[in-house]
């Protein structure tokens, strides 16, 4: 069970060079990328800032001024909810959905390079296991079940 982690490192790694360049050619940082992806899958205005940190494992802070960005590159916009002002909800504008359909198309290519010697089955059944393995932590969980 040793090499579990190693190879969670190894494919996590892998996949993060991967998602780095697919931003790079977007004129992105992988944080941005990070953002678009999780934003798009969600219906309009569910998630907040808090949970799109948590899904991209960083800090609020950091995530605030990485919205900042993509709000004023256009790709992005906040709307205060009607149940609660002090929540703001996050929603990708028409630019920001286009963008997020060329990272998506870049997210699957580098999946299917990574795990090439996969079947299609194969691959999903991986799929349906990291939405298991991931079902302990809500946010997360949730974005995984989106993902299928």
């Amino acid at each position: 069970m040793e090499i579990n982690g190693v190879l969670l490192c190894e494919l996590s790694s892998h996949f993060a060079d991967e998602l780095k360049t697919a931003a790079i050619e977007c004129n992105l940082s992988v944080n941005q990328a990070k953002v678009l992806l999780s934003v798009g899958v969600y219906d309009k205005n569910v998630l907040t800032q808090k949970d799109i940190a948590k899904i991209c494992v960083t800090d609020t802070p950091a995530m605030s001024r990485t919205i900042d960005k993509l709000e004023e590159l256009g790709f992005i916009e906040r709307t205060r909810s009607d149940e609660d002002s002090r929540c703001v909800k996050i929603a990708l504008t028409d630019e920001g959905e286009k963008q997020r359909v060329i990272l998506v198309e870049r997210a699957s290519e580098a999946f299917n390079k990574i795990f090439y010697r996969l079947t299609e089955k194969e691959k999903k059944t991986l799929v349906a296991l990291l939405v298991k393995a991931s079902s302990g932590n809500d946010v997360i969980g949730e974005f995984m079940k989106n993902m299928n």
